[in-house]
C-alpha cells in the first residue's frame, strides 16, 4: 500500500472517531432513550461493533442495536410514561433519540409500544415504511421476507410508505407487503402470528 493511501486510510479512521466520540461526549439524546427493565439474553451493540449485555439503567444513543435472543425480551423508556417493549428474537436499532423525540428501526421480531403526551414522537421503520404517534398504543411486526404489520390498539398512527395509506385509526391492522403493496383490516384477529419470526 503507498505512503499516500496508508495516510488517507488513517486520516478516515482519525474522523470516523471523532465523530463518533463527539456524538457520545455532546450528543443531547442519551437521556431521552434508556433501557428500562431486561430478561434473558439481550445484547447492545455500540456503533463501532462491540457488543454487551444490556442492563437496566443503560441510556441508548444513535446507533447504538438491541438484539434480543431466543429467551430474551427488554423494555426501553421514553420519559416517565412511555415504554418500548422488544419481544424475543427481536432486534432494532436506534437512528435517533433527541428532546423532538425517538426514532428506531425494527431489524426483525416485535416491538410493542405505549407512548403518552409529553414524551415527543416516536417512530418506528423498517425498510423504508414507517409509523409514528405521540400518544398511541401500537405493535410492529417484520418479518424474514421483509413483510411490515401495525396493529393500532389505542389512538391513531401516522404511516409512511405502506401503499396508499397516511393514517391508522385505533382498532385498524395493516399489513404491507414487500412489494409495495397494503392490506387494511379491523385488528379484531390475534397479532400478526402468521408473521414468521427473524432468524
Amino acid at each position: 500500500m503507498s505512503r499516500e493511501l496508508q495516510a488517507l486510510a488513517v486520516l478516515l479512521l482519525i474522523l470516523a472517531v471523532g465523530w463518533l466520540g463527539y456524538g457520545l461526549l455532546f450528543g443531547d439524546d442519551g437521556a431521552r432513550l434508556t433501557v428500562r427493565t431486561v430478561s434473558g439474553d439481550v445484547r447492545r451493540v455500540d456503533g463501532l461493533g462491540s457488543s454487551t449485555q444490556a442492563v437496566p439503567g443503560l441510556a441508548l444513543t444513535a446507533h447504538d442495536r438491541i438484539v434480543a435472543g431466543a429467551s430474551g425480551s427488554a423494555e426501553l423508556a421514553l420519559g416517565e410514561d412511555s415504554r418500548v417493549r422488544i419481544d424475543e428474537k427481536s432486534s432494532v436499532q436506534v437512528l435517533s433519540a433527541d428532546e423532538k423525540g425517538v426514532r428506531l428501526e425494527l431489524e426483525g421480531g416485535r416491538v410493542q409500544a405505549t407512548i403518552r403526551p409529553g414524551s415527543g414522537r416516536l417512530g418506528i421503520s423498517a425498510d423504508g415504511r414507517s409509523v409514528s404517534s405521540e400518544d398511541a398504543d401500537f405493535t410492529v411486526v417484520r418479518g424474514e421476507d421483509g413483510t411490515v404489520g401495525v396493529v393500532a390498539e389505542r389512538g391513531g398512527l401516522d404511516v409512511e410508505g405502506m401503499g396508499d395509506r397516511s393514517r391508522l385509526s385505533a382498532g385498524e391492522r395493516l399489513v404491507a407487503a414487500p412489494d409495495g403493496g397494503a392490506l387494511v383490516a379491523p385488528a379484531d384477529e390475534a397479532l400478526l402470528l402468521a408473521v414468521d419470526w427473524p432468524a
